[in-house]
């Protein structure tokens, strides 16, 4: 039976007799290979002499007579046994790139379950070139039944590792094998002949890998490190991808809104079929600036060309185009927080630049949740300065926002002089609400306890000159108010390099010789006049009296910033001119008096501010006996030849001083003489603030009685009227006359 490989008979099929030309008793025949090929599959016939029998039929074969031989029996072999022995050899060989199977011809049966694909190696010549070999492992495989032939399903990576052998099994003048005796046994389990380096058997049919290569699908990753991931049908060629043809867009059908990558880091699965694209920071940034791409599954659509990228046979890939985009498998959204990873300072312009890791939206900028110390932990308080209002920024949505610093917040800044004066007084601390990336997400805190510092360079000292904005003036308190474009060290502002004057080089001007300053650093300086320089500036005529003649000059030396540059000179011949005036509107008051009324009688008013001396008017003005009333006296004609100032020398008239010296009980003590100003405008200030009436006379200081004795100055006699008057030089009192002290005499001289 031929049914099996173990049946215990094979009828033969066909075959050739060695030697034909003519009867023999002795015939040789040739079995064919099919019958060859079944009696060695057979394990139970013709393997040694004691399961080899020959039997006959009766027309097996005829004599020369054409008489039919008798049937035979199973008959043993008369003669000794020959097995199989012949070690089998690789007769050929052919491979399928595309297929991935590699056929194997031996010269013999070989047994499919002996076959060891470690065995075999692909070269690139007879003789390997070094590199350019690769050996199969055991992952490739055969299901062929044994026989002659073996077919090898070629495993994924080890045709990767051909594929990617450079020069190896292109075509079939590179592709040979060589096979170790291990490799495969005949039926009889003898070992191959091995094929050696140097006389490796070419190929006798190469079939190249010709189908075009093509996306199977791609997912996009927008979260933490944007990654690319793109799926083929085929193993690729690596070195041939261009990351510069794909475009990522929004729509299947359109590149209106889309990013085409600029590059990228790639690595390949181990069955070179796929591909992870980690996207640079310029088209990740880029994609999450634009709002309609990528920001779900529906808007992540992937294009490119066919020269995009080849298989490893050097196939390009199926072009997928801008209007039959494939979608992404699967999106995953950008949920990772940004982060402040560098930042710059310019104290000169009022500039913070945040630069991010993702890009972030320039409206989210809250110039509240940035505050800097001098310390990267552990600041006092009131060494850290937290922004205020909304700042405005000069950037678009992207990974860096320029923080344009309001003045007020500058000069607030300024005023911590331990705070930002340098790279190492500069730290940066972030509230979540900073800033929003383009997903919404907030930026990731820097704590108080662990501020950023400033990279090497990031911080631009302020080298601007301070100067003055504006300033304001207060007659009535001799107050400066000056405000500058930034914060002023109070410890060194001099007001003795202050000149007050009337306009651009006008001779009427006042350098201060002192004042008191403001304490506190700021943009806002305050100097008060002392009483003696406010009192000089009011007695020179047609300075600071309105907004006109109202203008300050000041040298170098008069105020410097925070850091020590000197102000801006404002010469005289530049000045600037007040911004607010407010004039001098409080009323001279009599501060204290005196008395003299010996000689030349006289009194001295001092007054709390300088005065118009030609605005005095003395019958407003009267002398009581007592602060709130008693004997009064008001002045009549009495006169001043006094300038201007804070006190002024009453001449009084003769009128005045008698009637002053002959009222009993008035002016005859500092007690009874008591000042007072009985209707407004008893004298001027030099801003014509007139005086006030006075409620409560002011008691003299110092009184001088008269102790000058009256002199006589003429007299008239009238015997008709028996009358004789007689004149001094000051009322006399009439209750002192002696009449026997009156001599009347005919002559000039006694007697």
């Amino acid at each position: 039976s031929n049914d099996t490989a173990s049946a215990s008979s094979y009828d033969l099929t066909t075959g050739t007799t060695v030697d034909n030309t003519s009867p023999s008793s002795v015939i040789t025949l040739s079995l064919s290979a099919a019958d060859i090929a079944a009696l060695k599959r057979n394990s139970a016939l013709a393997t040694t002499a004691a399961n080899t029998y020959l039997s006959l039929v009766a027309d097996a074969v005829r004599d020369a007579a054409g008489q039919s031989i008798a049937a035979v029996n199973p008959t043993l072999s008369k003669q000794p046994f020959a097995g199989d022995t012949t070690r089998p050899q690789l007769q050929s060989f052919s491979i399928d790139m595309h297929n991935s199977i590699m056929r194997l011809t031996f010269t013999d049966l070989v047994k499919s379950s002996s076959f060891d694909a470690s065995g075999v190696t692909i070269q690139d010549a007879a003789t390997a070139t070094i590199g350019r070999s690769i050996s199969l492992t055991s992952a490739s495989t055969t299901t062929s039944i044994d026989g002659y032939t073996l077919v090898v399903n070629i495993a994924a990576a080890d045709l990767l590792r051909i594929k990617t052998t450079k020069s190896l099994a292109t075509s079939r003048a590179n592709t040979f094998i060589t096979i170790q005796a291990t490799t495969v046994d005949d039926l009889n389990d003898v070992d191959v002949l091995a094929v050696t380096n140097g006389n490796a058997v070419q190929a006798t049919t190469f079939t190249a890998d010709t189908v075009t290569v093509a996306l199977s699908s791609f997912t996009l990753d927008m979260d933490a490190t944007p990654l690319l991931a793109l799926t083929f049908s085929d193993t690729i060629d690596l070195g041939t991808l261009q990351l510069t043809s794909i475009t990522l867009q929004s729509s299947s059908t359109s590149s209106a809104q889309s990013v085409t990558l600029s590059g990228g880091t790639t690595s390949l699965s181990t069955d070179g079929k796929s591909v992870n694209v980690s996207l640079v920071q310029a088209d990740s940034d880029k994609i999450k600036l634009n709002t309609a791409l990528a920001i779900a599954l529906t808007s992540t659509h992937i294009s490119f060309p066919s020269t995009t990228v080849n298989d490893l046979a050097g196939n390009n890939v199926t072009a997928v185009t801008t209007a039959l985009a494939t979608q992404a498998s699967t999106f995953t959204p950008d949920t990772t927080s940004p982060e402040v990873i560098s930042w710059k300072l310019d104290m000169d312009n009022g500039a913070l630049t945040l630069s991010f890791n993702e890009a972030v939206q320039a409206s989210s900028l809250d110039a509240t949740g940035v505050s800097l110390q001098p310390y990267s932990s552990n600041a006092p308080a009131a060494q850290v300065f937290r922004l205020t209002g909304k700042a405005s920024s000069t950037a678009t949505d992207g990974t860096q926002l320029v923080l344009n610093i309001t003045s007020a917040n500058l000069n607030s800044i300024k005023a911590i002089n331990v705070l930002a004066v340098s790279a190492s007084s500069s730290f940066l601390v972030v509230d979540t609400k900073t800033a929003k990336d383009m997903n919404n997400q907030a930026v990731k805190a820097i704590p108080a306890t662990g501020a950023l510092s400033l990279p090497t360079g990031a911080f631009t000292q302020d080298t601007t000159a301070p100067s003055l904005s504006s300033f304001a003036v207060d007659m009535d308190s001799g107050l400066l108010k000056l405000t500058f474009d930034e914060t002023i060290q109070a410890s060194a502002v001099d007001p003795t390099a202050i000149t007050l004057i009337a306009g651009p080089g006008s001779a009427v001007r006042f350098q201060l010789t002192s004042g008191a300053k403001s304490a506190a650093n700021s943009d806002q300086i305050s100097v008060t006049l002392s009483t003696t320089d406010l009192n000089n500036v009011k007695l020179l005529t047609g300075l600071y009296t309105g907004l006109s003649n109202t203008f300050i000059s000041y040298t170098t030396d008069a105020f410097t910033d925070m850091i020590g540059i000197p102000v801006t000179l404002l010469p005289p011949s530049s000045p600037r001119q007040v911004t607010t005036f407010d004039p001098d509107t409080t009323p001279p008051t009599l501060t204290s008096w005196t008395l003299d009324l010996d000689g030349a009688a006289s009194m001295v008013l001092s007054f709390s501010e300088v005065v118009n001396s030609t605005s005095l008017t003395v019958s407003r003005i009267s002398v009581q006996s007592t602060t709130s009333g008693g004997l009064t006296y008001a002045f009549t004609t009495s006169t001043t030849l006094s300038t201007n100032g804070l006190s002024l020398t009453v001449d009084l008239s003769t009128v005045d001083s008698n009637s002053l010296k002959t009222t009993d009980g008035l002016a005859i003590s500092t007690a009874t003489s008591n000042l007072i100003f009985t209707a407004i405008g008893a004298i001027d200030d030099m801003a014509s603030n007139a005086a006030a009436v006075m409620t409560t006379a002011t008691q003299a200081t110092a009184f001088t009685p008269d102790t000058t004795k009256p002199l006589f100055q003429s007299f008239t006699f009238d015997l008709n009227s028996g009358v004789l008057q007689v004149t001094f030089d000051e009322s006399v009192r009439t209750t002192s006359l002696s009449f026997a002290n009156i001599e009347i005499r005919a002559t000039a001289t006694s007697t």
